[in-house]
């Protein structure tokens, strides 16, 4: 992505899946490692329920409880997810740049790999949710061919005031091995007299990782080249001039 002075990112996500899930006793040691990197940790849990069918009654209750955690920096902007599938560095706007994500990103992979050593991953992506705000005085539907490259093909019947509106796309890239996966939605605007929609590119490796460090950051690197390529050629010129205004 061009150096943007107002990017369109409102989060950004490095995720890393191991092949094994992690214990409990694992996720805590090393939620508690974090702990001293960010400002504030949040102790969650997921349920599973059951429902016991009794005659005419039923009766709810818990099957499974799941722990995990997640820890955000002072102002909330960015944040570490311990799950038991899940290892993930986030940033939230105002994004200050690929570097500082992966930074915090490196920083925590290497204090998870002196607290449980290292893990062999099964998946790892880079996820960036974009929003584009298009300056509109009305709220008749705007013309979206120019401002994305992106758009449901609808037949003239059905060319109507849409009430929903939403694109998804996943392509294998031939020449990386890479998983693109696009989602382009139209959202309830944020600001006055826009229309508002969100582009969200996750970019994926799931077979052949590599275990070795440098490895594994050749290919976060390229992830990101190529999630770049995507979201540049998903834009049109005239949106390129909101991110710069």
């Amino acid at each position: 992505m061009t150096n943007y002075s107002k990017p369109p990112i409102i989060e950004a996500i490095i995720e890393f899946v191991p092949a094994e899930g992690f214990s409990d006793r694992e996720m805590q040691r090393l939620a508690k490692k974090l702990e001293s990197k960010y400002d504030r940790l949040e102790d969650l849990a997921d349920y599973d329920v059951q429902i016991r069918v009794h005659g005419n009654s039923a009766t709810p209750g818990i099957a499974a409880r799941r722990e995990w955690y997640r820890l955000f920096s002072a102002d909330g902007a960015d944040a570490a997810i311990v799950n038991r599938k899940s290892f993930v560095a986030s940033r939230l706007a105002p994004y200050k740049g690929w570097s500082s994500l992966l930074g915090n990103f490196e920083r925590n992979l290497n204090l998870f790999e002196k607290t449980i050593g290292f893990r062999k991953w099964e998946r790892i992506g880079v996820r960036y949710i974009n929003r584009i705000d298009v300056p509109s005085q009305t709220d008749e539907r705007i013309n979206i061919k120019e401002y994305l490259n992106i758009y449901p093909a609808v037949p003239p019947l059905l060319d109507r005031n849409w009430t929903a509106e939403a694109t998804r796309l996943e392509i294998k890239d031939t020449d990386t091995g890479l998983l693109i996966v696009v989602n382009c939605l139209r959202i309830d605007p944020v600001l006055l007299n826009h229309q508002s929609f969100i582009l969200d590119i996750d970019i994926v490796v799931n077979h052949d990782i590599p275990l070795k460090r440098e490895l594994l950051m050749e290919k976060l690197a390229a992830i990101q080249k190529l999630k770049n390529e995507v979201f540049e050629n998903l834009i049109t010129e005239k949106t390129r001039t909101f991110f710069n205004a």
